[in-house]
This record gives C-alpha cells, sequence and structure tokens, in this order.
C-alpha cells in the first residue's frame, strides 16, 4: 500500500544571501582592516553565540584548525551579543547586519560564508494565503 504524502510536500523560495563574517567593535585592531584570517581569531575574547545554525559548525571549524578563541561570553540573543560586541568585550563570527553602531563587520579571508534567507512552506496549507506572502517577499527589495 502507498501513501499518499501530499500534504507533507513542502516548497521553497530563496530571496537572499547573507555574508556571515567577524563582528569586532570600532574601536578594535581589526576594526579598520580590510579582511582577517581565521587564524587571527585565535585567543581572541570570543562570544559564543549558542543556540544558532552556526554555532556547531564553528566548533567544528574552530577544533579542525586547532584554534582555540578565548569564550568570554556565551549568548542566547543576538541581541545581546551585539551589545557585547559593541561594547568592546569580544569579537564573534556572526551574520553581517546594516547599521549596527559600534560595530564593523570583517571579511574572513580564507573562510567565506553566507547563508541562505529564504521561505518554505507546505505546498497544501494555506494556498491563497501563503501565495499573497510569497509574491510579498519576492517582491521586496532585501538588499
Amino acid at each position: 500500500m502507498v501513501l499518499d504524502k501530499s500534504e507533507d510536500a513542502k516548497s521553497s523560495l530563496s530571496l537572499f544571501q547573507q555574508r556571515r563574517a567577524l563582528a569586532v567593535s570600532v574601536n578594535h585592531p581589526f576594526a579598520q582592516r580590510g579582511t582577517v584570517r581565521l587564524a587571527e581569531i585565535n585567543e581572541q575574547p570570543y562570544i559564543d553565540r549558542m543556540h544558532c545554525e552556526l554555532w556547531g559548525e564553528t566548533r567544528q571549524l574552530f577544533e579542525s584548525k586547532m584554534l582555540q578563541p578565548h569564550v568570554v561570553y556565551r549568548a542566547n540573543h543576538e541581541e545581546w551579543v551585539i551589545a557585547l560586541i559593541a561594547a568592546g568585550l569580544g569579537i564573534a563570527i556572526m551574520p553581517e547586519w546594516q547599521d549596527i553602531p559600534g560595530v564593523v563587520y570583517i571579511p574572513i579571508s580564507d573562510l567565506p560564508l553566507h547563508r541562505a534567507i529564504g521561505l518554505v512552506w507546505r505546498t497544501a496549507q494555506e494556498k491563497e494565503v501563503s501565495d499573497r506572502f510569497r509574491a510579498f517577499a519576492a517582491s521586496h527589495d532585501w538588499g
């Protein structure tokens, strides 16, 4: 017997790519640089972003490269991480946001990171509402 799983079918729409970079305070020595190398993060005061999509990947990356950033704080909320960075208390690899006072994002030359931002939906549910929302999201300038 074959079960119809069409109700569980999903579709997706990519909206934009977001670069991940090294976030530092405007007063940090890296702030004036065009790029940094991953090895330069070693032993720097680092703010660990807990429960983010990058957390496990970042820990594995550091271990594979035998890097040991000095973790000074572990935060559950991105806003806390940004506030700590702006205050000059540490650095973090995180998604790049525009117009964050006190924070500069520096590309990591030997680790180009991006994440895709988009929508995923079940194709069998609320077709009219989801069609309208997707059309709105697709027409918006996310850059």
